[in-house]
């Protein structure tokens, strides 16, 4: 049977999808985007423009039919696969339409809506006996939250409605004082913001005690493979994207994962994260991302091929087994001498040294057959990242 991976999203996460895809089948993926990103340069990819959602939602959806279509016509299925929220929320918006021309690889918009919303994710952590940090619900007026302990982390309740009301704004925080977090929120209302904010205390410690637990689940709800790993490094620092990662088995992460994604029936590939608190010694659940995240190439290398268990479920229906990656390895877009600056004065420091000397360090951008065109925008995306840090830190 001959299907097309049809990738939604461009940057580092849809490129790693689609190496992942011409490492297992030999097939390339077609990669749509609204602007031009790395993958467009890449020898794995065919690369489409399409209408950004944030800006003409219907036009998209007709952008993504005619792509779909043309793939029918070429007596190929389009598996369709997302790699940010802003691709998820319309695309699983609309799926019932467009499910009679892709198919799809995750969850219908009611479960993936359920767990993108911190108010019901926690609601059901509670009922579960799943860890969280302590937390206030704000909507405009209700200051409880100055019972919180400083710092705190404030992000939406409601990520689908936040991202649609501001498509460019960051929406995770971290404030120092009260004070910054009640400006930062009368700011956010005086513009016309009126769902809930959830406001955190900011649990203590770095970045390598944030969790991420990448899963494969069935179309029956059950989680069939694992990856588990803490980051090293993040962009912006205090809460950003993943830049380094340590793929590190843990058997309570596993375990309270599979709890949170079973107890939903949830269906895709996810990124489930946690943050562990050395005060009380336990995971706390930080969120759901129900689709893969920037790393989801760190998987396979620790032993574990997601993207061969989804083609098994979805595309030839076989009976998918469980298998979980336990290999150490780390996974880096930062170069090894900043991974060693960053991870010196922790835990990991002697692990990391010790990959480095075994060469078990992966950039997913690195290490393959590709054009020279392809390198040369690597390193300029590199150099711009270095430029942007630059001017962070001295300015």
């Amino acid at each position: 049977m001959k299907f097309k991976p049809v990738i939604f999203g461009g940057y580092v996460n849809g490129y790693s999808l689609a190496r992942t895809f011409k490492e297992t089948y030999g097939i390339d993926s077609l990669i749509c985007d609204h602007l031009i990103n790395i993958s467009s340069y890449s020898i794995f990819c065919e690369y489409q423009l399409v209408t950004n959602p944030q800006l003409n939602e219907q036009k998209f959806v007709e952008d993504v039919k005619c792509v779909g279509t043309s793939i029918r016509n070429n007596n190929q299925i389009p598996l369709l696969i997302v790699t940010n929220d802003i691709w998820l929320i319309p695309l699983s918006k609309y799926k019932k339409e467009l499910e009679e021309i892709f198919l799809y690889s995750f969850s219908d918009a009611k479960i993936i809506n359920e767990l993108a919303n911190k108010k019901i994710l926690y609601e059901i952590c509670e009922k579960i006996n799943i860890s969280y940090p302590k937390t206030y619900k704000y909507n405009g007026s209700n200051k409880n939250f100055y019972n919180l302990l400083p710092p705190v982390l404030i992000k939406p309740s409601n990520v689908p409605k936040f991202i649609s009301f501001f498509p460019d704004k960051k929406r995770n925080g971290v404030f120092e004082t009260l004070e910054e977090a009640q400006n930062y929120l009368n700011e956010l209302y005086s513009r016309g913001y009126q769902d809930d904010m959830i406001i955190q205390e900011y649990i203590p410690g770095g970045v390598e005690n944030l969790y991420t637990c990448t899963t494969y689940s069935t179309r029956m709800g059950i989680v069939k493979g694992v990856s588990v790993g803490c980051k090293l490094s993040q962009y912006p620092p205090e809460a950003g994207t993943i830049t380094s990662g340590l793929v590190k088995y843990n058997q309570e992460v596993e375990d309270l994962t599979k709890k949170i994604l079973e107890q939903n029936q949830f269906f895709g590939i996810a990124n489930t994260e946690f943050k562990y608190d050395a005060r009380d010694k336990t995971f706390k659940m930080i969120e759901v991302n129900a689709r893969p995240g920037m790393w989801n190439y760190s998987s396979i290398l620790s032993g574990v091929n997601l993207v061969e268990k989804m083609v098994d479920d979805i595309i030839f229906n076989k009976e998918v087994t469980f298998s979980r990656g336990t290999k150490n390895i780390v996974w880096t877009r930062i170069s090894k001498k900043e991974l060693i600056n960053c991870t010196f004065h922790t835990d990991n420091a002697g692990i990391i040294k010790d990959l480095i000397n075994r060469r078990e360090v992966y950039d997913p951008l690195v290490g393959c057959k590709e054009r020279l065109n392809f390198r040369t925008r690597v390193r300029i995306m590199d150099f711009k990242f270095w430029l942007i840090t630059l001017y962070r830190k001295f300015f």
